[in-house]
C-alpha cells in the first residue's frame, strides 16, 4: 500500500485551520480509546503550532487519512526513588544518555512517541496496521536523530498486556514497574536501526 505522510504544519501551510479540522481530521475515529481521538480533534494543531509536539498523518493513495502519530524531544524523566529501583545494568545504559538534576531525578535524553492511532473509521481492508503505524514514527526519528542525536524512544501506554506485549513485540521494554502519575505503563526502546 503506498502512503503519503504530512504533518499538521505541512498542511497548514495550504489549508486553513477549519478545513484541516472539518475535512481531515474529523474523518478520524478511533477504537475504544477516546483519548487519541480527542487529541487529533482538539489537541494536535494547538501542540502543532505552539511547538510542543509535531502530528504526522498517514494518507493513503486515496487521500484517506489511515492514522497519526505525534513525536517530540522530551526527556524521559525518572525521580531518584525510581532509579534506585532500576536494575544496576538498566540504569548504567540509561545514564550514560542522560544526566542527574539538581533533585537527583534522572533526565533520559530521548524522543517520546506521545500518540499513536489508526483509523477505524475505515473499511478493514483500508485500515493501516498498527506495526506499520509506529515504523512510520520509528523510521523518522531514527532520521531526526542523524541530526539531533538521542539514544532512546519511550512511550506511555494503558496498562493493557495486549497493548504492552504490542510495543514490546517492536522492541519496548518496561522500564521495570514503573507507572506514571496518569496511570500508564512507560516504556523504552534504543533508538537502532532494526
Amino acid at each position: 500500500m503506498e502512503t503519503l505522510r504530512l504533518s499538521i504544519s505541512d498542511l497548514l501551510k495550504y489549508n486553513t485551520e477549519e478545513y484541516l479540522q472539518d475535512k481531515v481530521l474529523s474523518k478520524f475515529k478511533s477504537r475504544g480509546n477516546t483519548d487519541i481521538e480527542i487529541f487529533l480533534h482538539n489537541k494536535a494543531t494547538f501542540f502543532e503550532k505552539s511547538s510542543i509536539s509535531t502530528t504526522h498523518l498517514i494518507f493513503n493513495n486515496d487521500n484517506l487519512l489511515l492514522g497519526y502519530f505525534t513525536v517530540s524531544n522530551k526527556s524521559l524523566i525518572l525521580s531518584n526513588e525510581r532509579v534506585d529501583k532500576l536494575s544496576n545494568s538498566r540504569r548504567k545504559k540509561l545514564m550514560q544518555s542522560g544526566q542527574i538534576l539538581e533533585n537527583g531525578h534522572l533526565a533520559v535524553n530521548s524522543y517520546l512517541i506521545g500518540q499513536l492511532g489508526k483509523n477505524y473509521n475505515l473499511a478493514k481492508e483500508e485500515q493501516i496496521k498498527g506495526k506499520d503505524l509506529l515504523s512510520f514514527g520509528f523510521n523518522l526519528l531514527l532520521e531526526v536523530k542523524k541530526i539531533m542525536t538521542a539514544r532512546y524512544v519511550w512511550l506511555e501506554c494503558e496498562n493493557s498486556e495486549k497493548l504492552i506485549n504490542f510495543y514490546r513485540t517492536f522492541g519496548f521494554e518496561k522500564v521495570d514497574d514503573f507507572i506514571s502519575e496518569d496511570g500508564f505503563v512507560v516504556m523504552i526502546m534504543k533508538l537502532d536501526e532494526k
